[in-house]
C-alpha cells in the first residue's frame, strides 16, 4: 500500500559548542530506527559564541573554528544516518550572529567561504539552508526557530499561534509545550519544541527552565492534515511506544 503520509522530525537548539552530547545520541538512536523522510533543524545548531556581544570566557574567544569543525561533524552524523531523508536546515538567533558580525565588518561580508552554507559544508552533506526571513511551510504547517519567548512551558506556543494566526512549531525557547485553539475558522495548535543543548551551561547561573528533547510529525500527502507528537529526553533516555532509545 502507498505510503500516505510523510514523517517528519524537527530538532533544534543544539548550541554547539554546549550541545548534550548523550540526547545527541539519543536522537540519532531514534532517527535510525523512526526513518524520517523530512528533517527540520530549527536553528540555533551553532552558538558562535565567540563572536556574541556578551562577556566571553577568554580561553573560548577564538574556538570558532572548533566549534564549526564539530558541528559539521555532528550534521555528518545526521546525513549519514538518515541518507534518504530531506533536511532543511532554518537559521536562528545564534545563527544570525555571523551576519551582524559581517555586517560590522563589511571588508570581509562579501566573502563566500564565510556564508553558513560554506562554513558547514551544507552542499556536500546535501543540507538546504533557510534564513530566519523566510516564510518555510510544510502544506499549512509554518516552521521556523521562533522570535518570541514567555516565562512558562507552552505560554510561547500559545503567543506564537496568536502571532502567526496558523498551525506550526518553533525553537528558541528551550522548552516543550504545545496550545490549541478552535475558533469559527477551524482548529490549530502551535508547538515549541525542546532543546538538545547542555542543560548546566557554564554561562547560566543556577538551573535553567530547559528540556532536552524533539518533535516529530506525521504529515499527510495529499491534504492538511498533521498529527505532531513531542518526545522528551529525561535521563539520557527517550521512550516512544513501547521503544526505549
Amino acid at each position: 500500500m502507498k505510503q500516505q503520509f510523510e514523517k517528519s522530525i524537527f530538532l533544534s537548539d543544539i548550541h554547539v559548542p554546549f550541545e548534550q552530547t548523550k540526547s545527541l545520541k539519543v536522537v540519532n538512536a531514534f532517527m535510525k530506527w523512526y526513518k524520517p523522510d523530512k528533517i527540520y533543524l530549527l536553528g540555533d545548531i551553532v552558538d558562535f559564541y565567540a563572536i556574541s556581544t556578551f562577556d566571553k570566557e577568554p580561553e573560548r574567544i577564538t574556538s570558532l573554528q572548533a566549534d564549526i569543525t564539530k558541528a559539521r561533524k555532528i550534521l555528518s552524523t545526521i546525513r549519514e544516518h538518515n541518507a534518504k531523508a530531506s533536511i532543511l536546515y532554518i537559521e536562528g538567533n545564534h545563527e544570525h550572529r555571523l551576519q551582524k558580525y559581517l555586517w560590522k565588518h563589511p571588508e570581509i561580508s562579501s566573502l563566500d567561504a564565510l556564508s553558513m552554507t560554506n562554513l558547514l559544508h551544507l552542499d556536500e552533506l546535501k543540507i538546504t539552508y533557510a534564513n530566519q526571513f523566510e516564510c518555510v511551510k510544510y502544506h499549512k504547517f509554518l516552521v521556523e526557530h521562533g522570535s518570541v519567548v514567555r516565562q512558562q512551558s507552552a505560554y510561547t506556543a500559545r503567543a506564537m499561534l496568536e502571532k502567526r494566526g496558523m498551525s506550526g512549531i518553533s525553537g528558541h525557547t528551550h522548552r516543550m509545550g504545545a496550545h490549541y485553539l478552535t475558533n469559527m475558522s477551524g482548529s490549530y495548535a502551535w508547538f515549541e519544541n525542546g532543546c538538545l543543548c547542555d542543560l548546566h551551561p557554564e554561562y547560566v547561573v543556577g538551573q535553567p527552565n530547559w528540556m532536552n528533547g524533539f518533535s516529530i510529525g506525521h504529515f499527510r500527502k495529499q491534504g492538511n492534515r498533521f498529527n505532531i507528537e513531542q518526545i522528551p529526553i529525561v535521563d539520557n533516555h527517550a521512550s516512544y511506544g513501547e521503544q526505549e532509545f
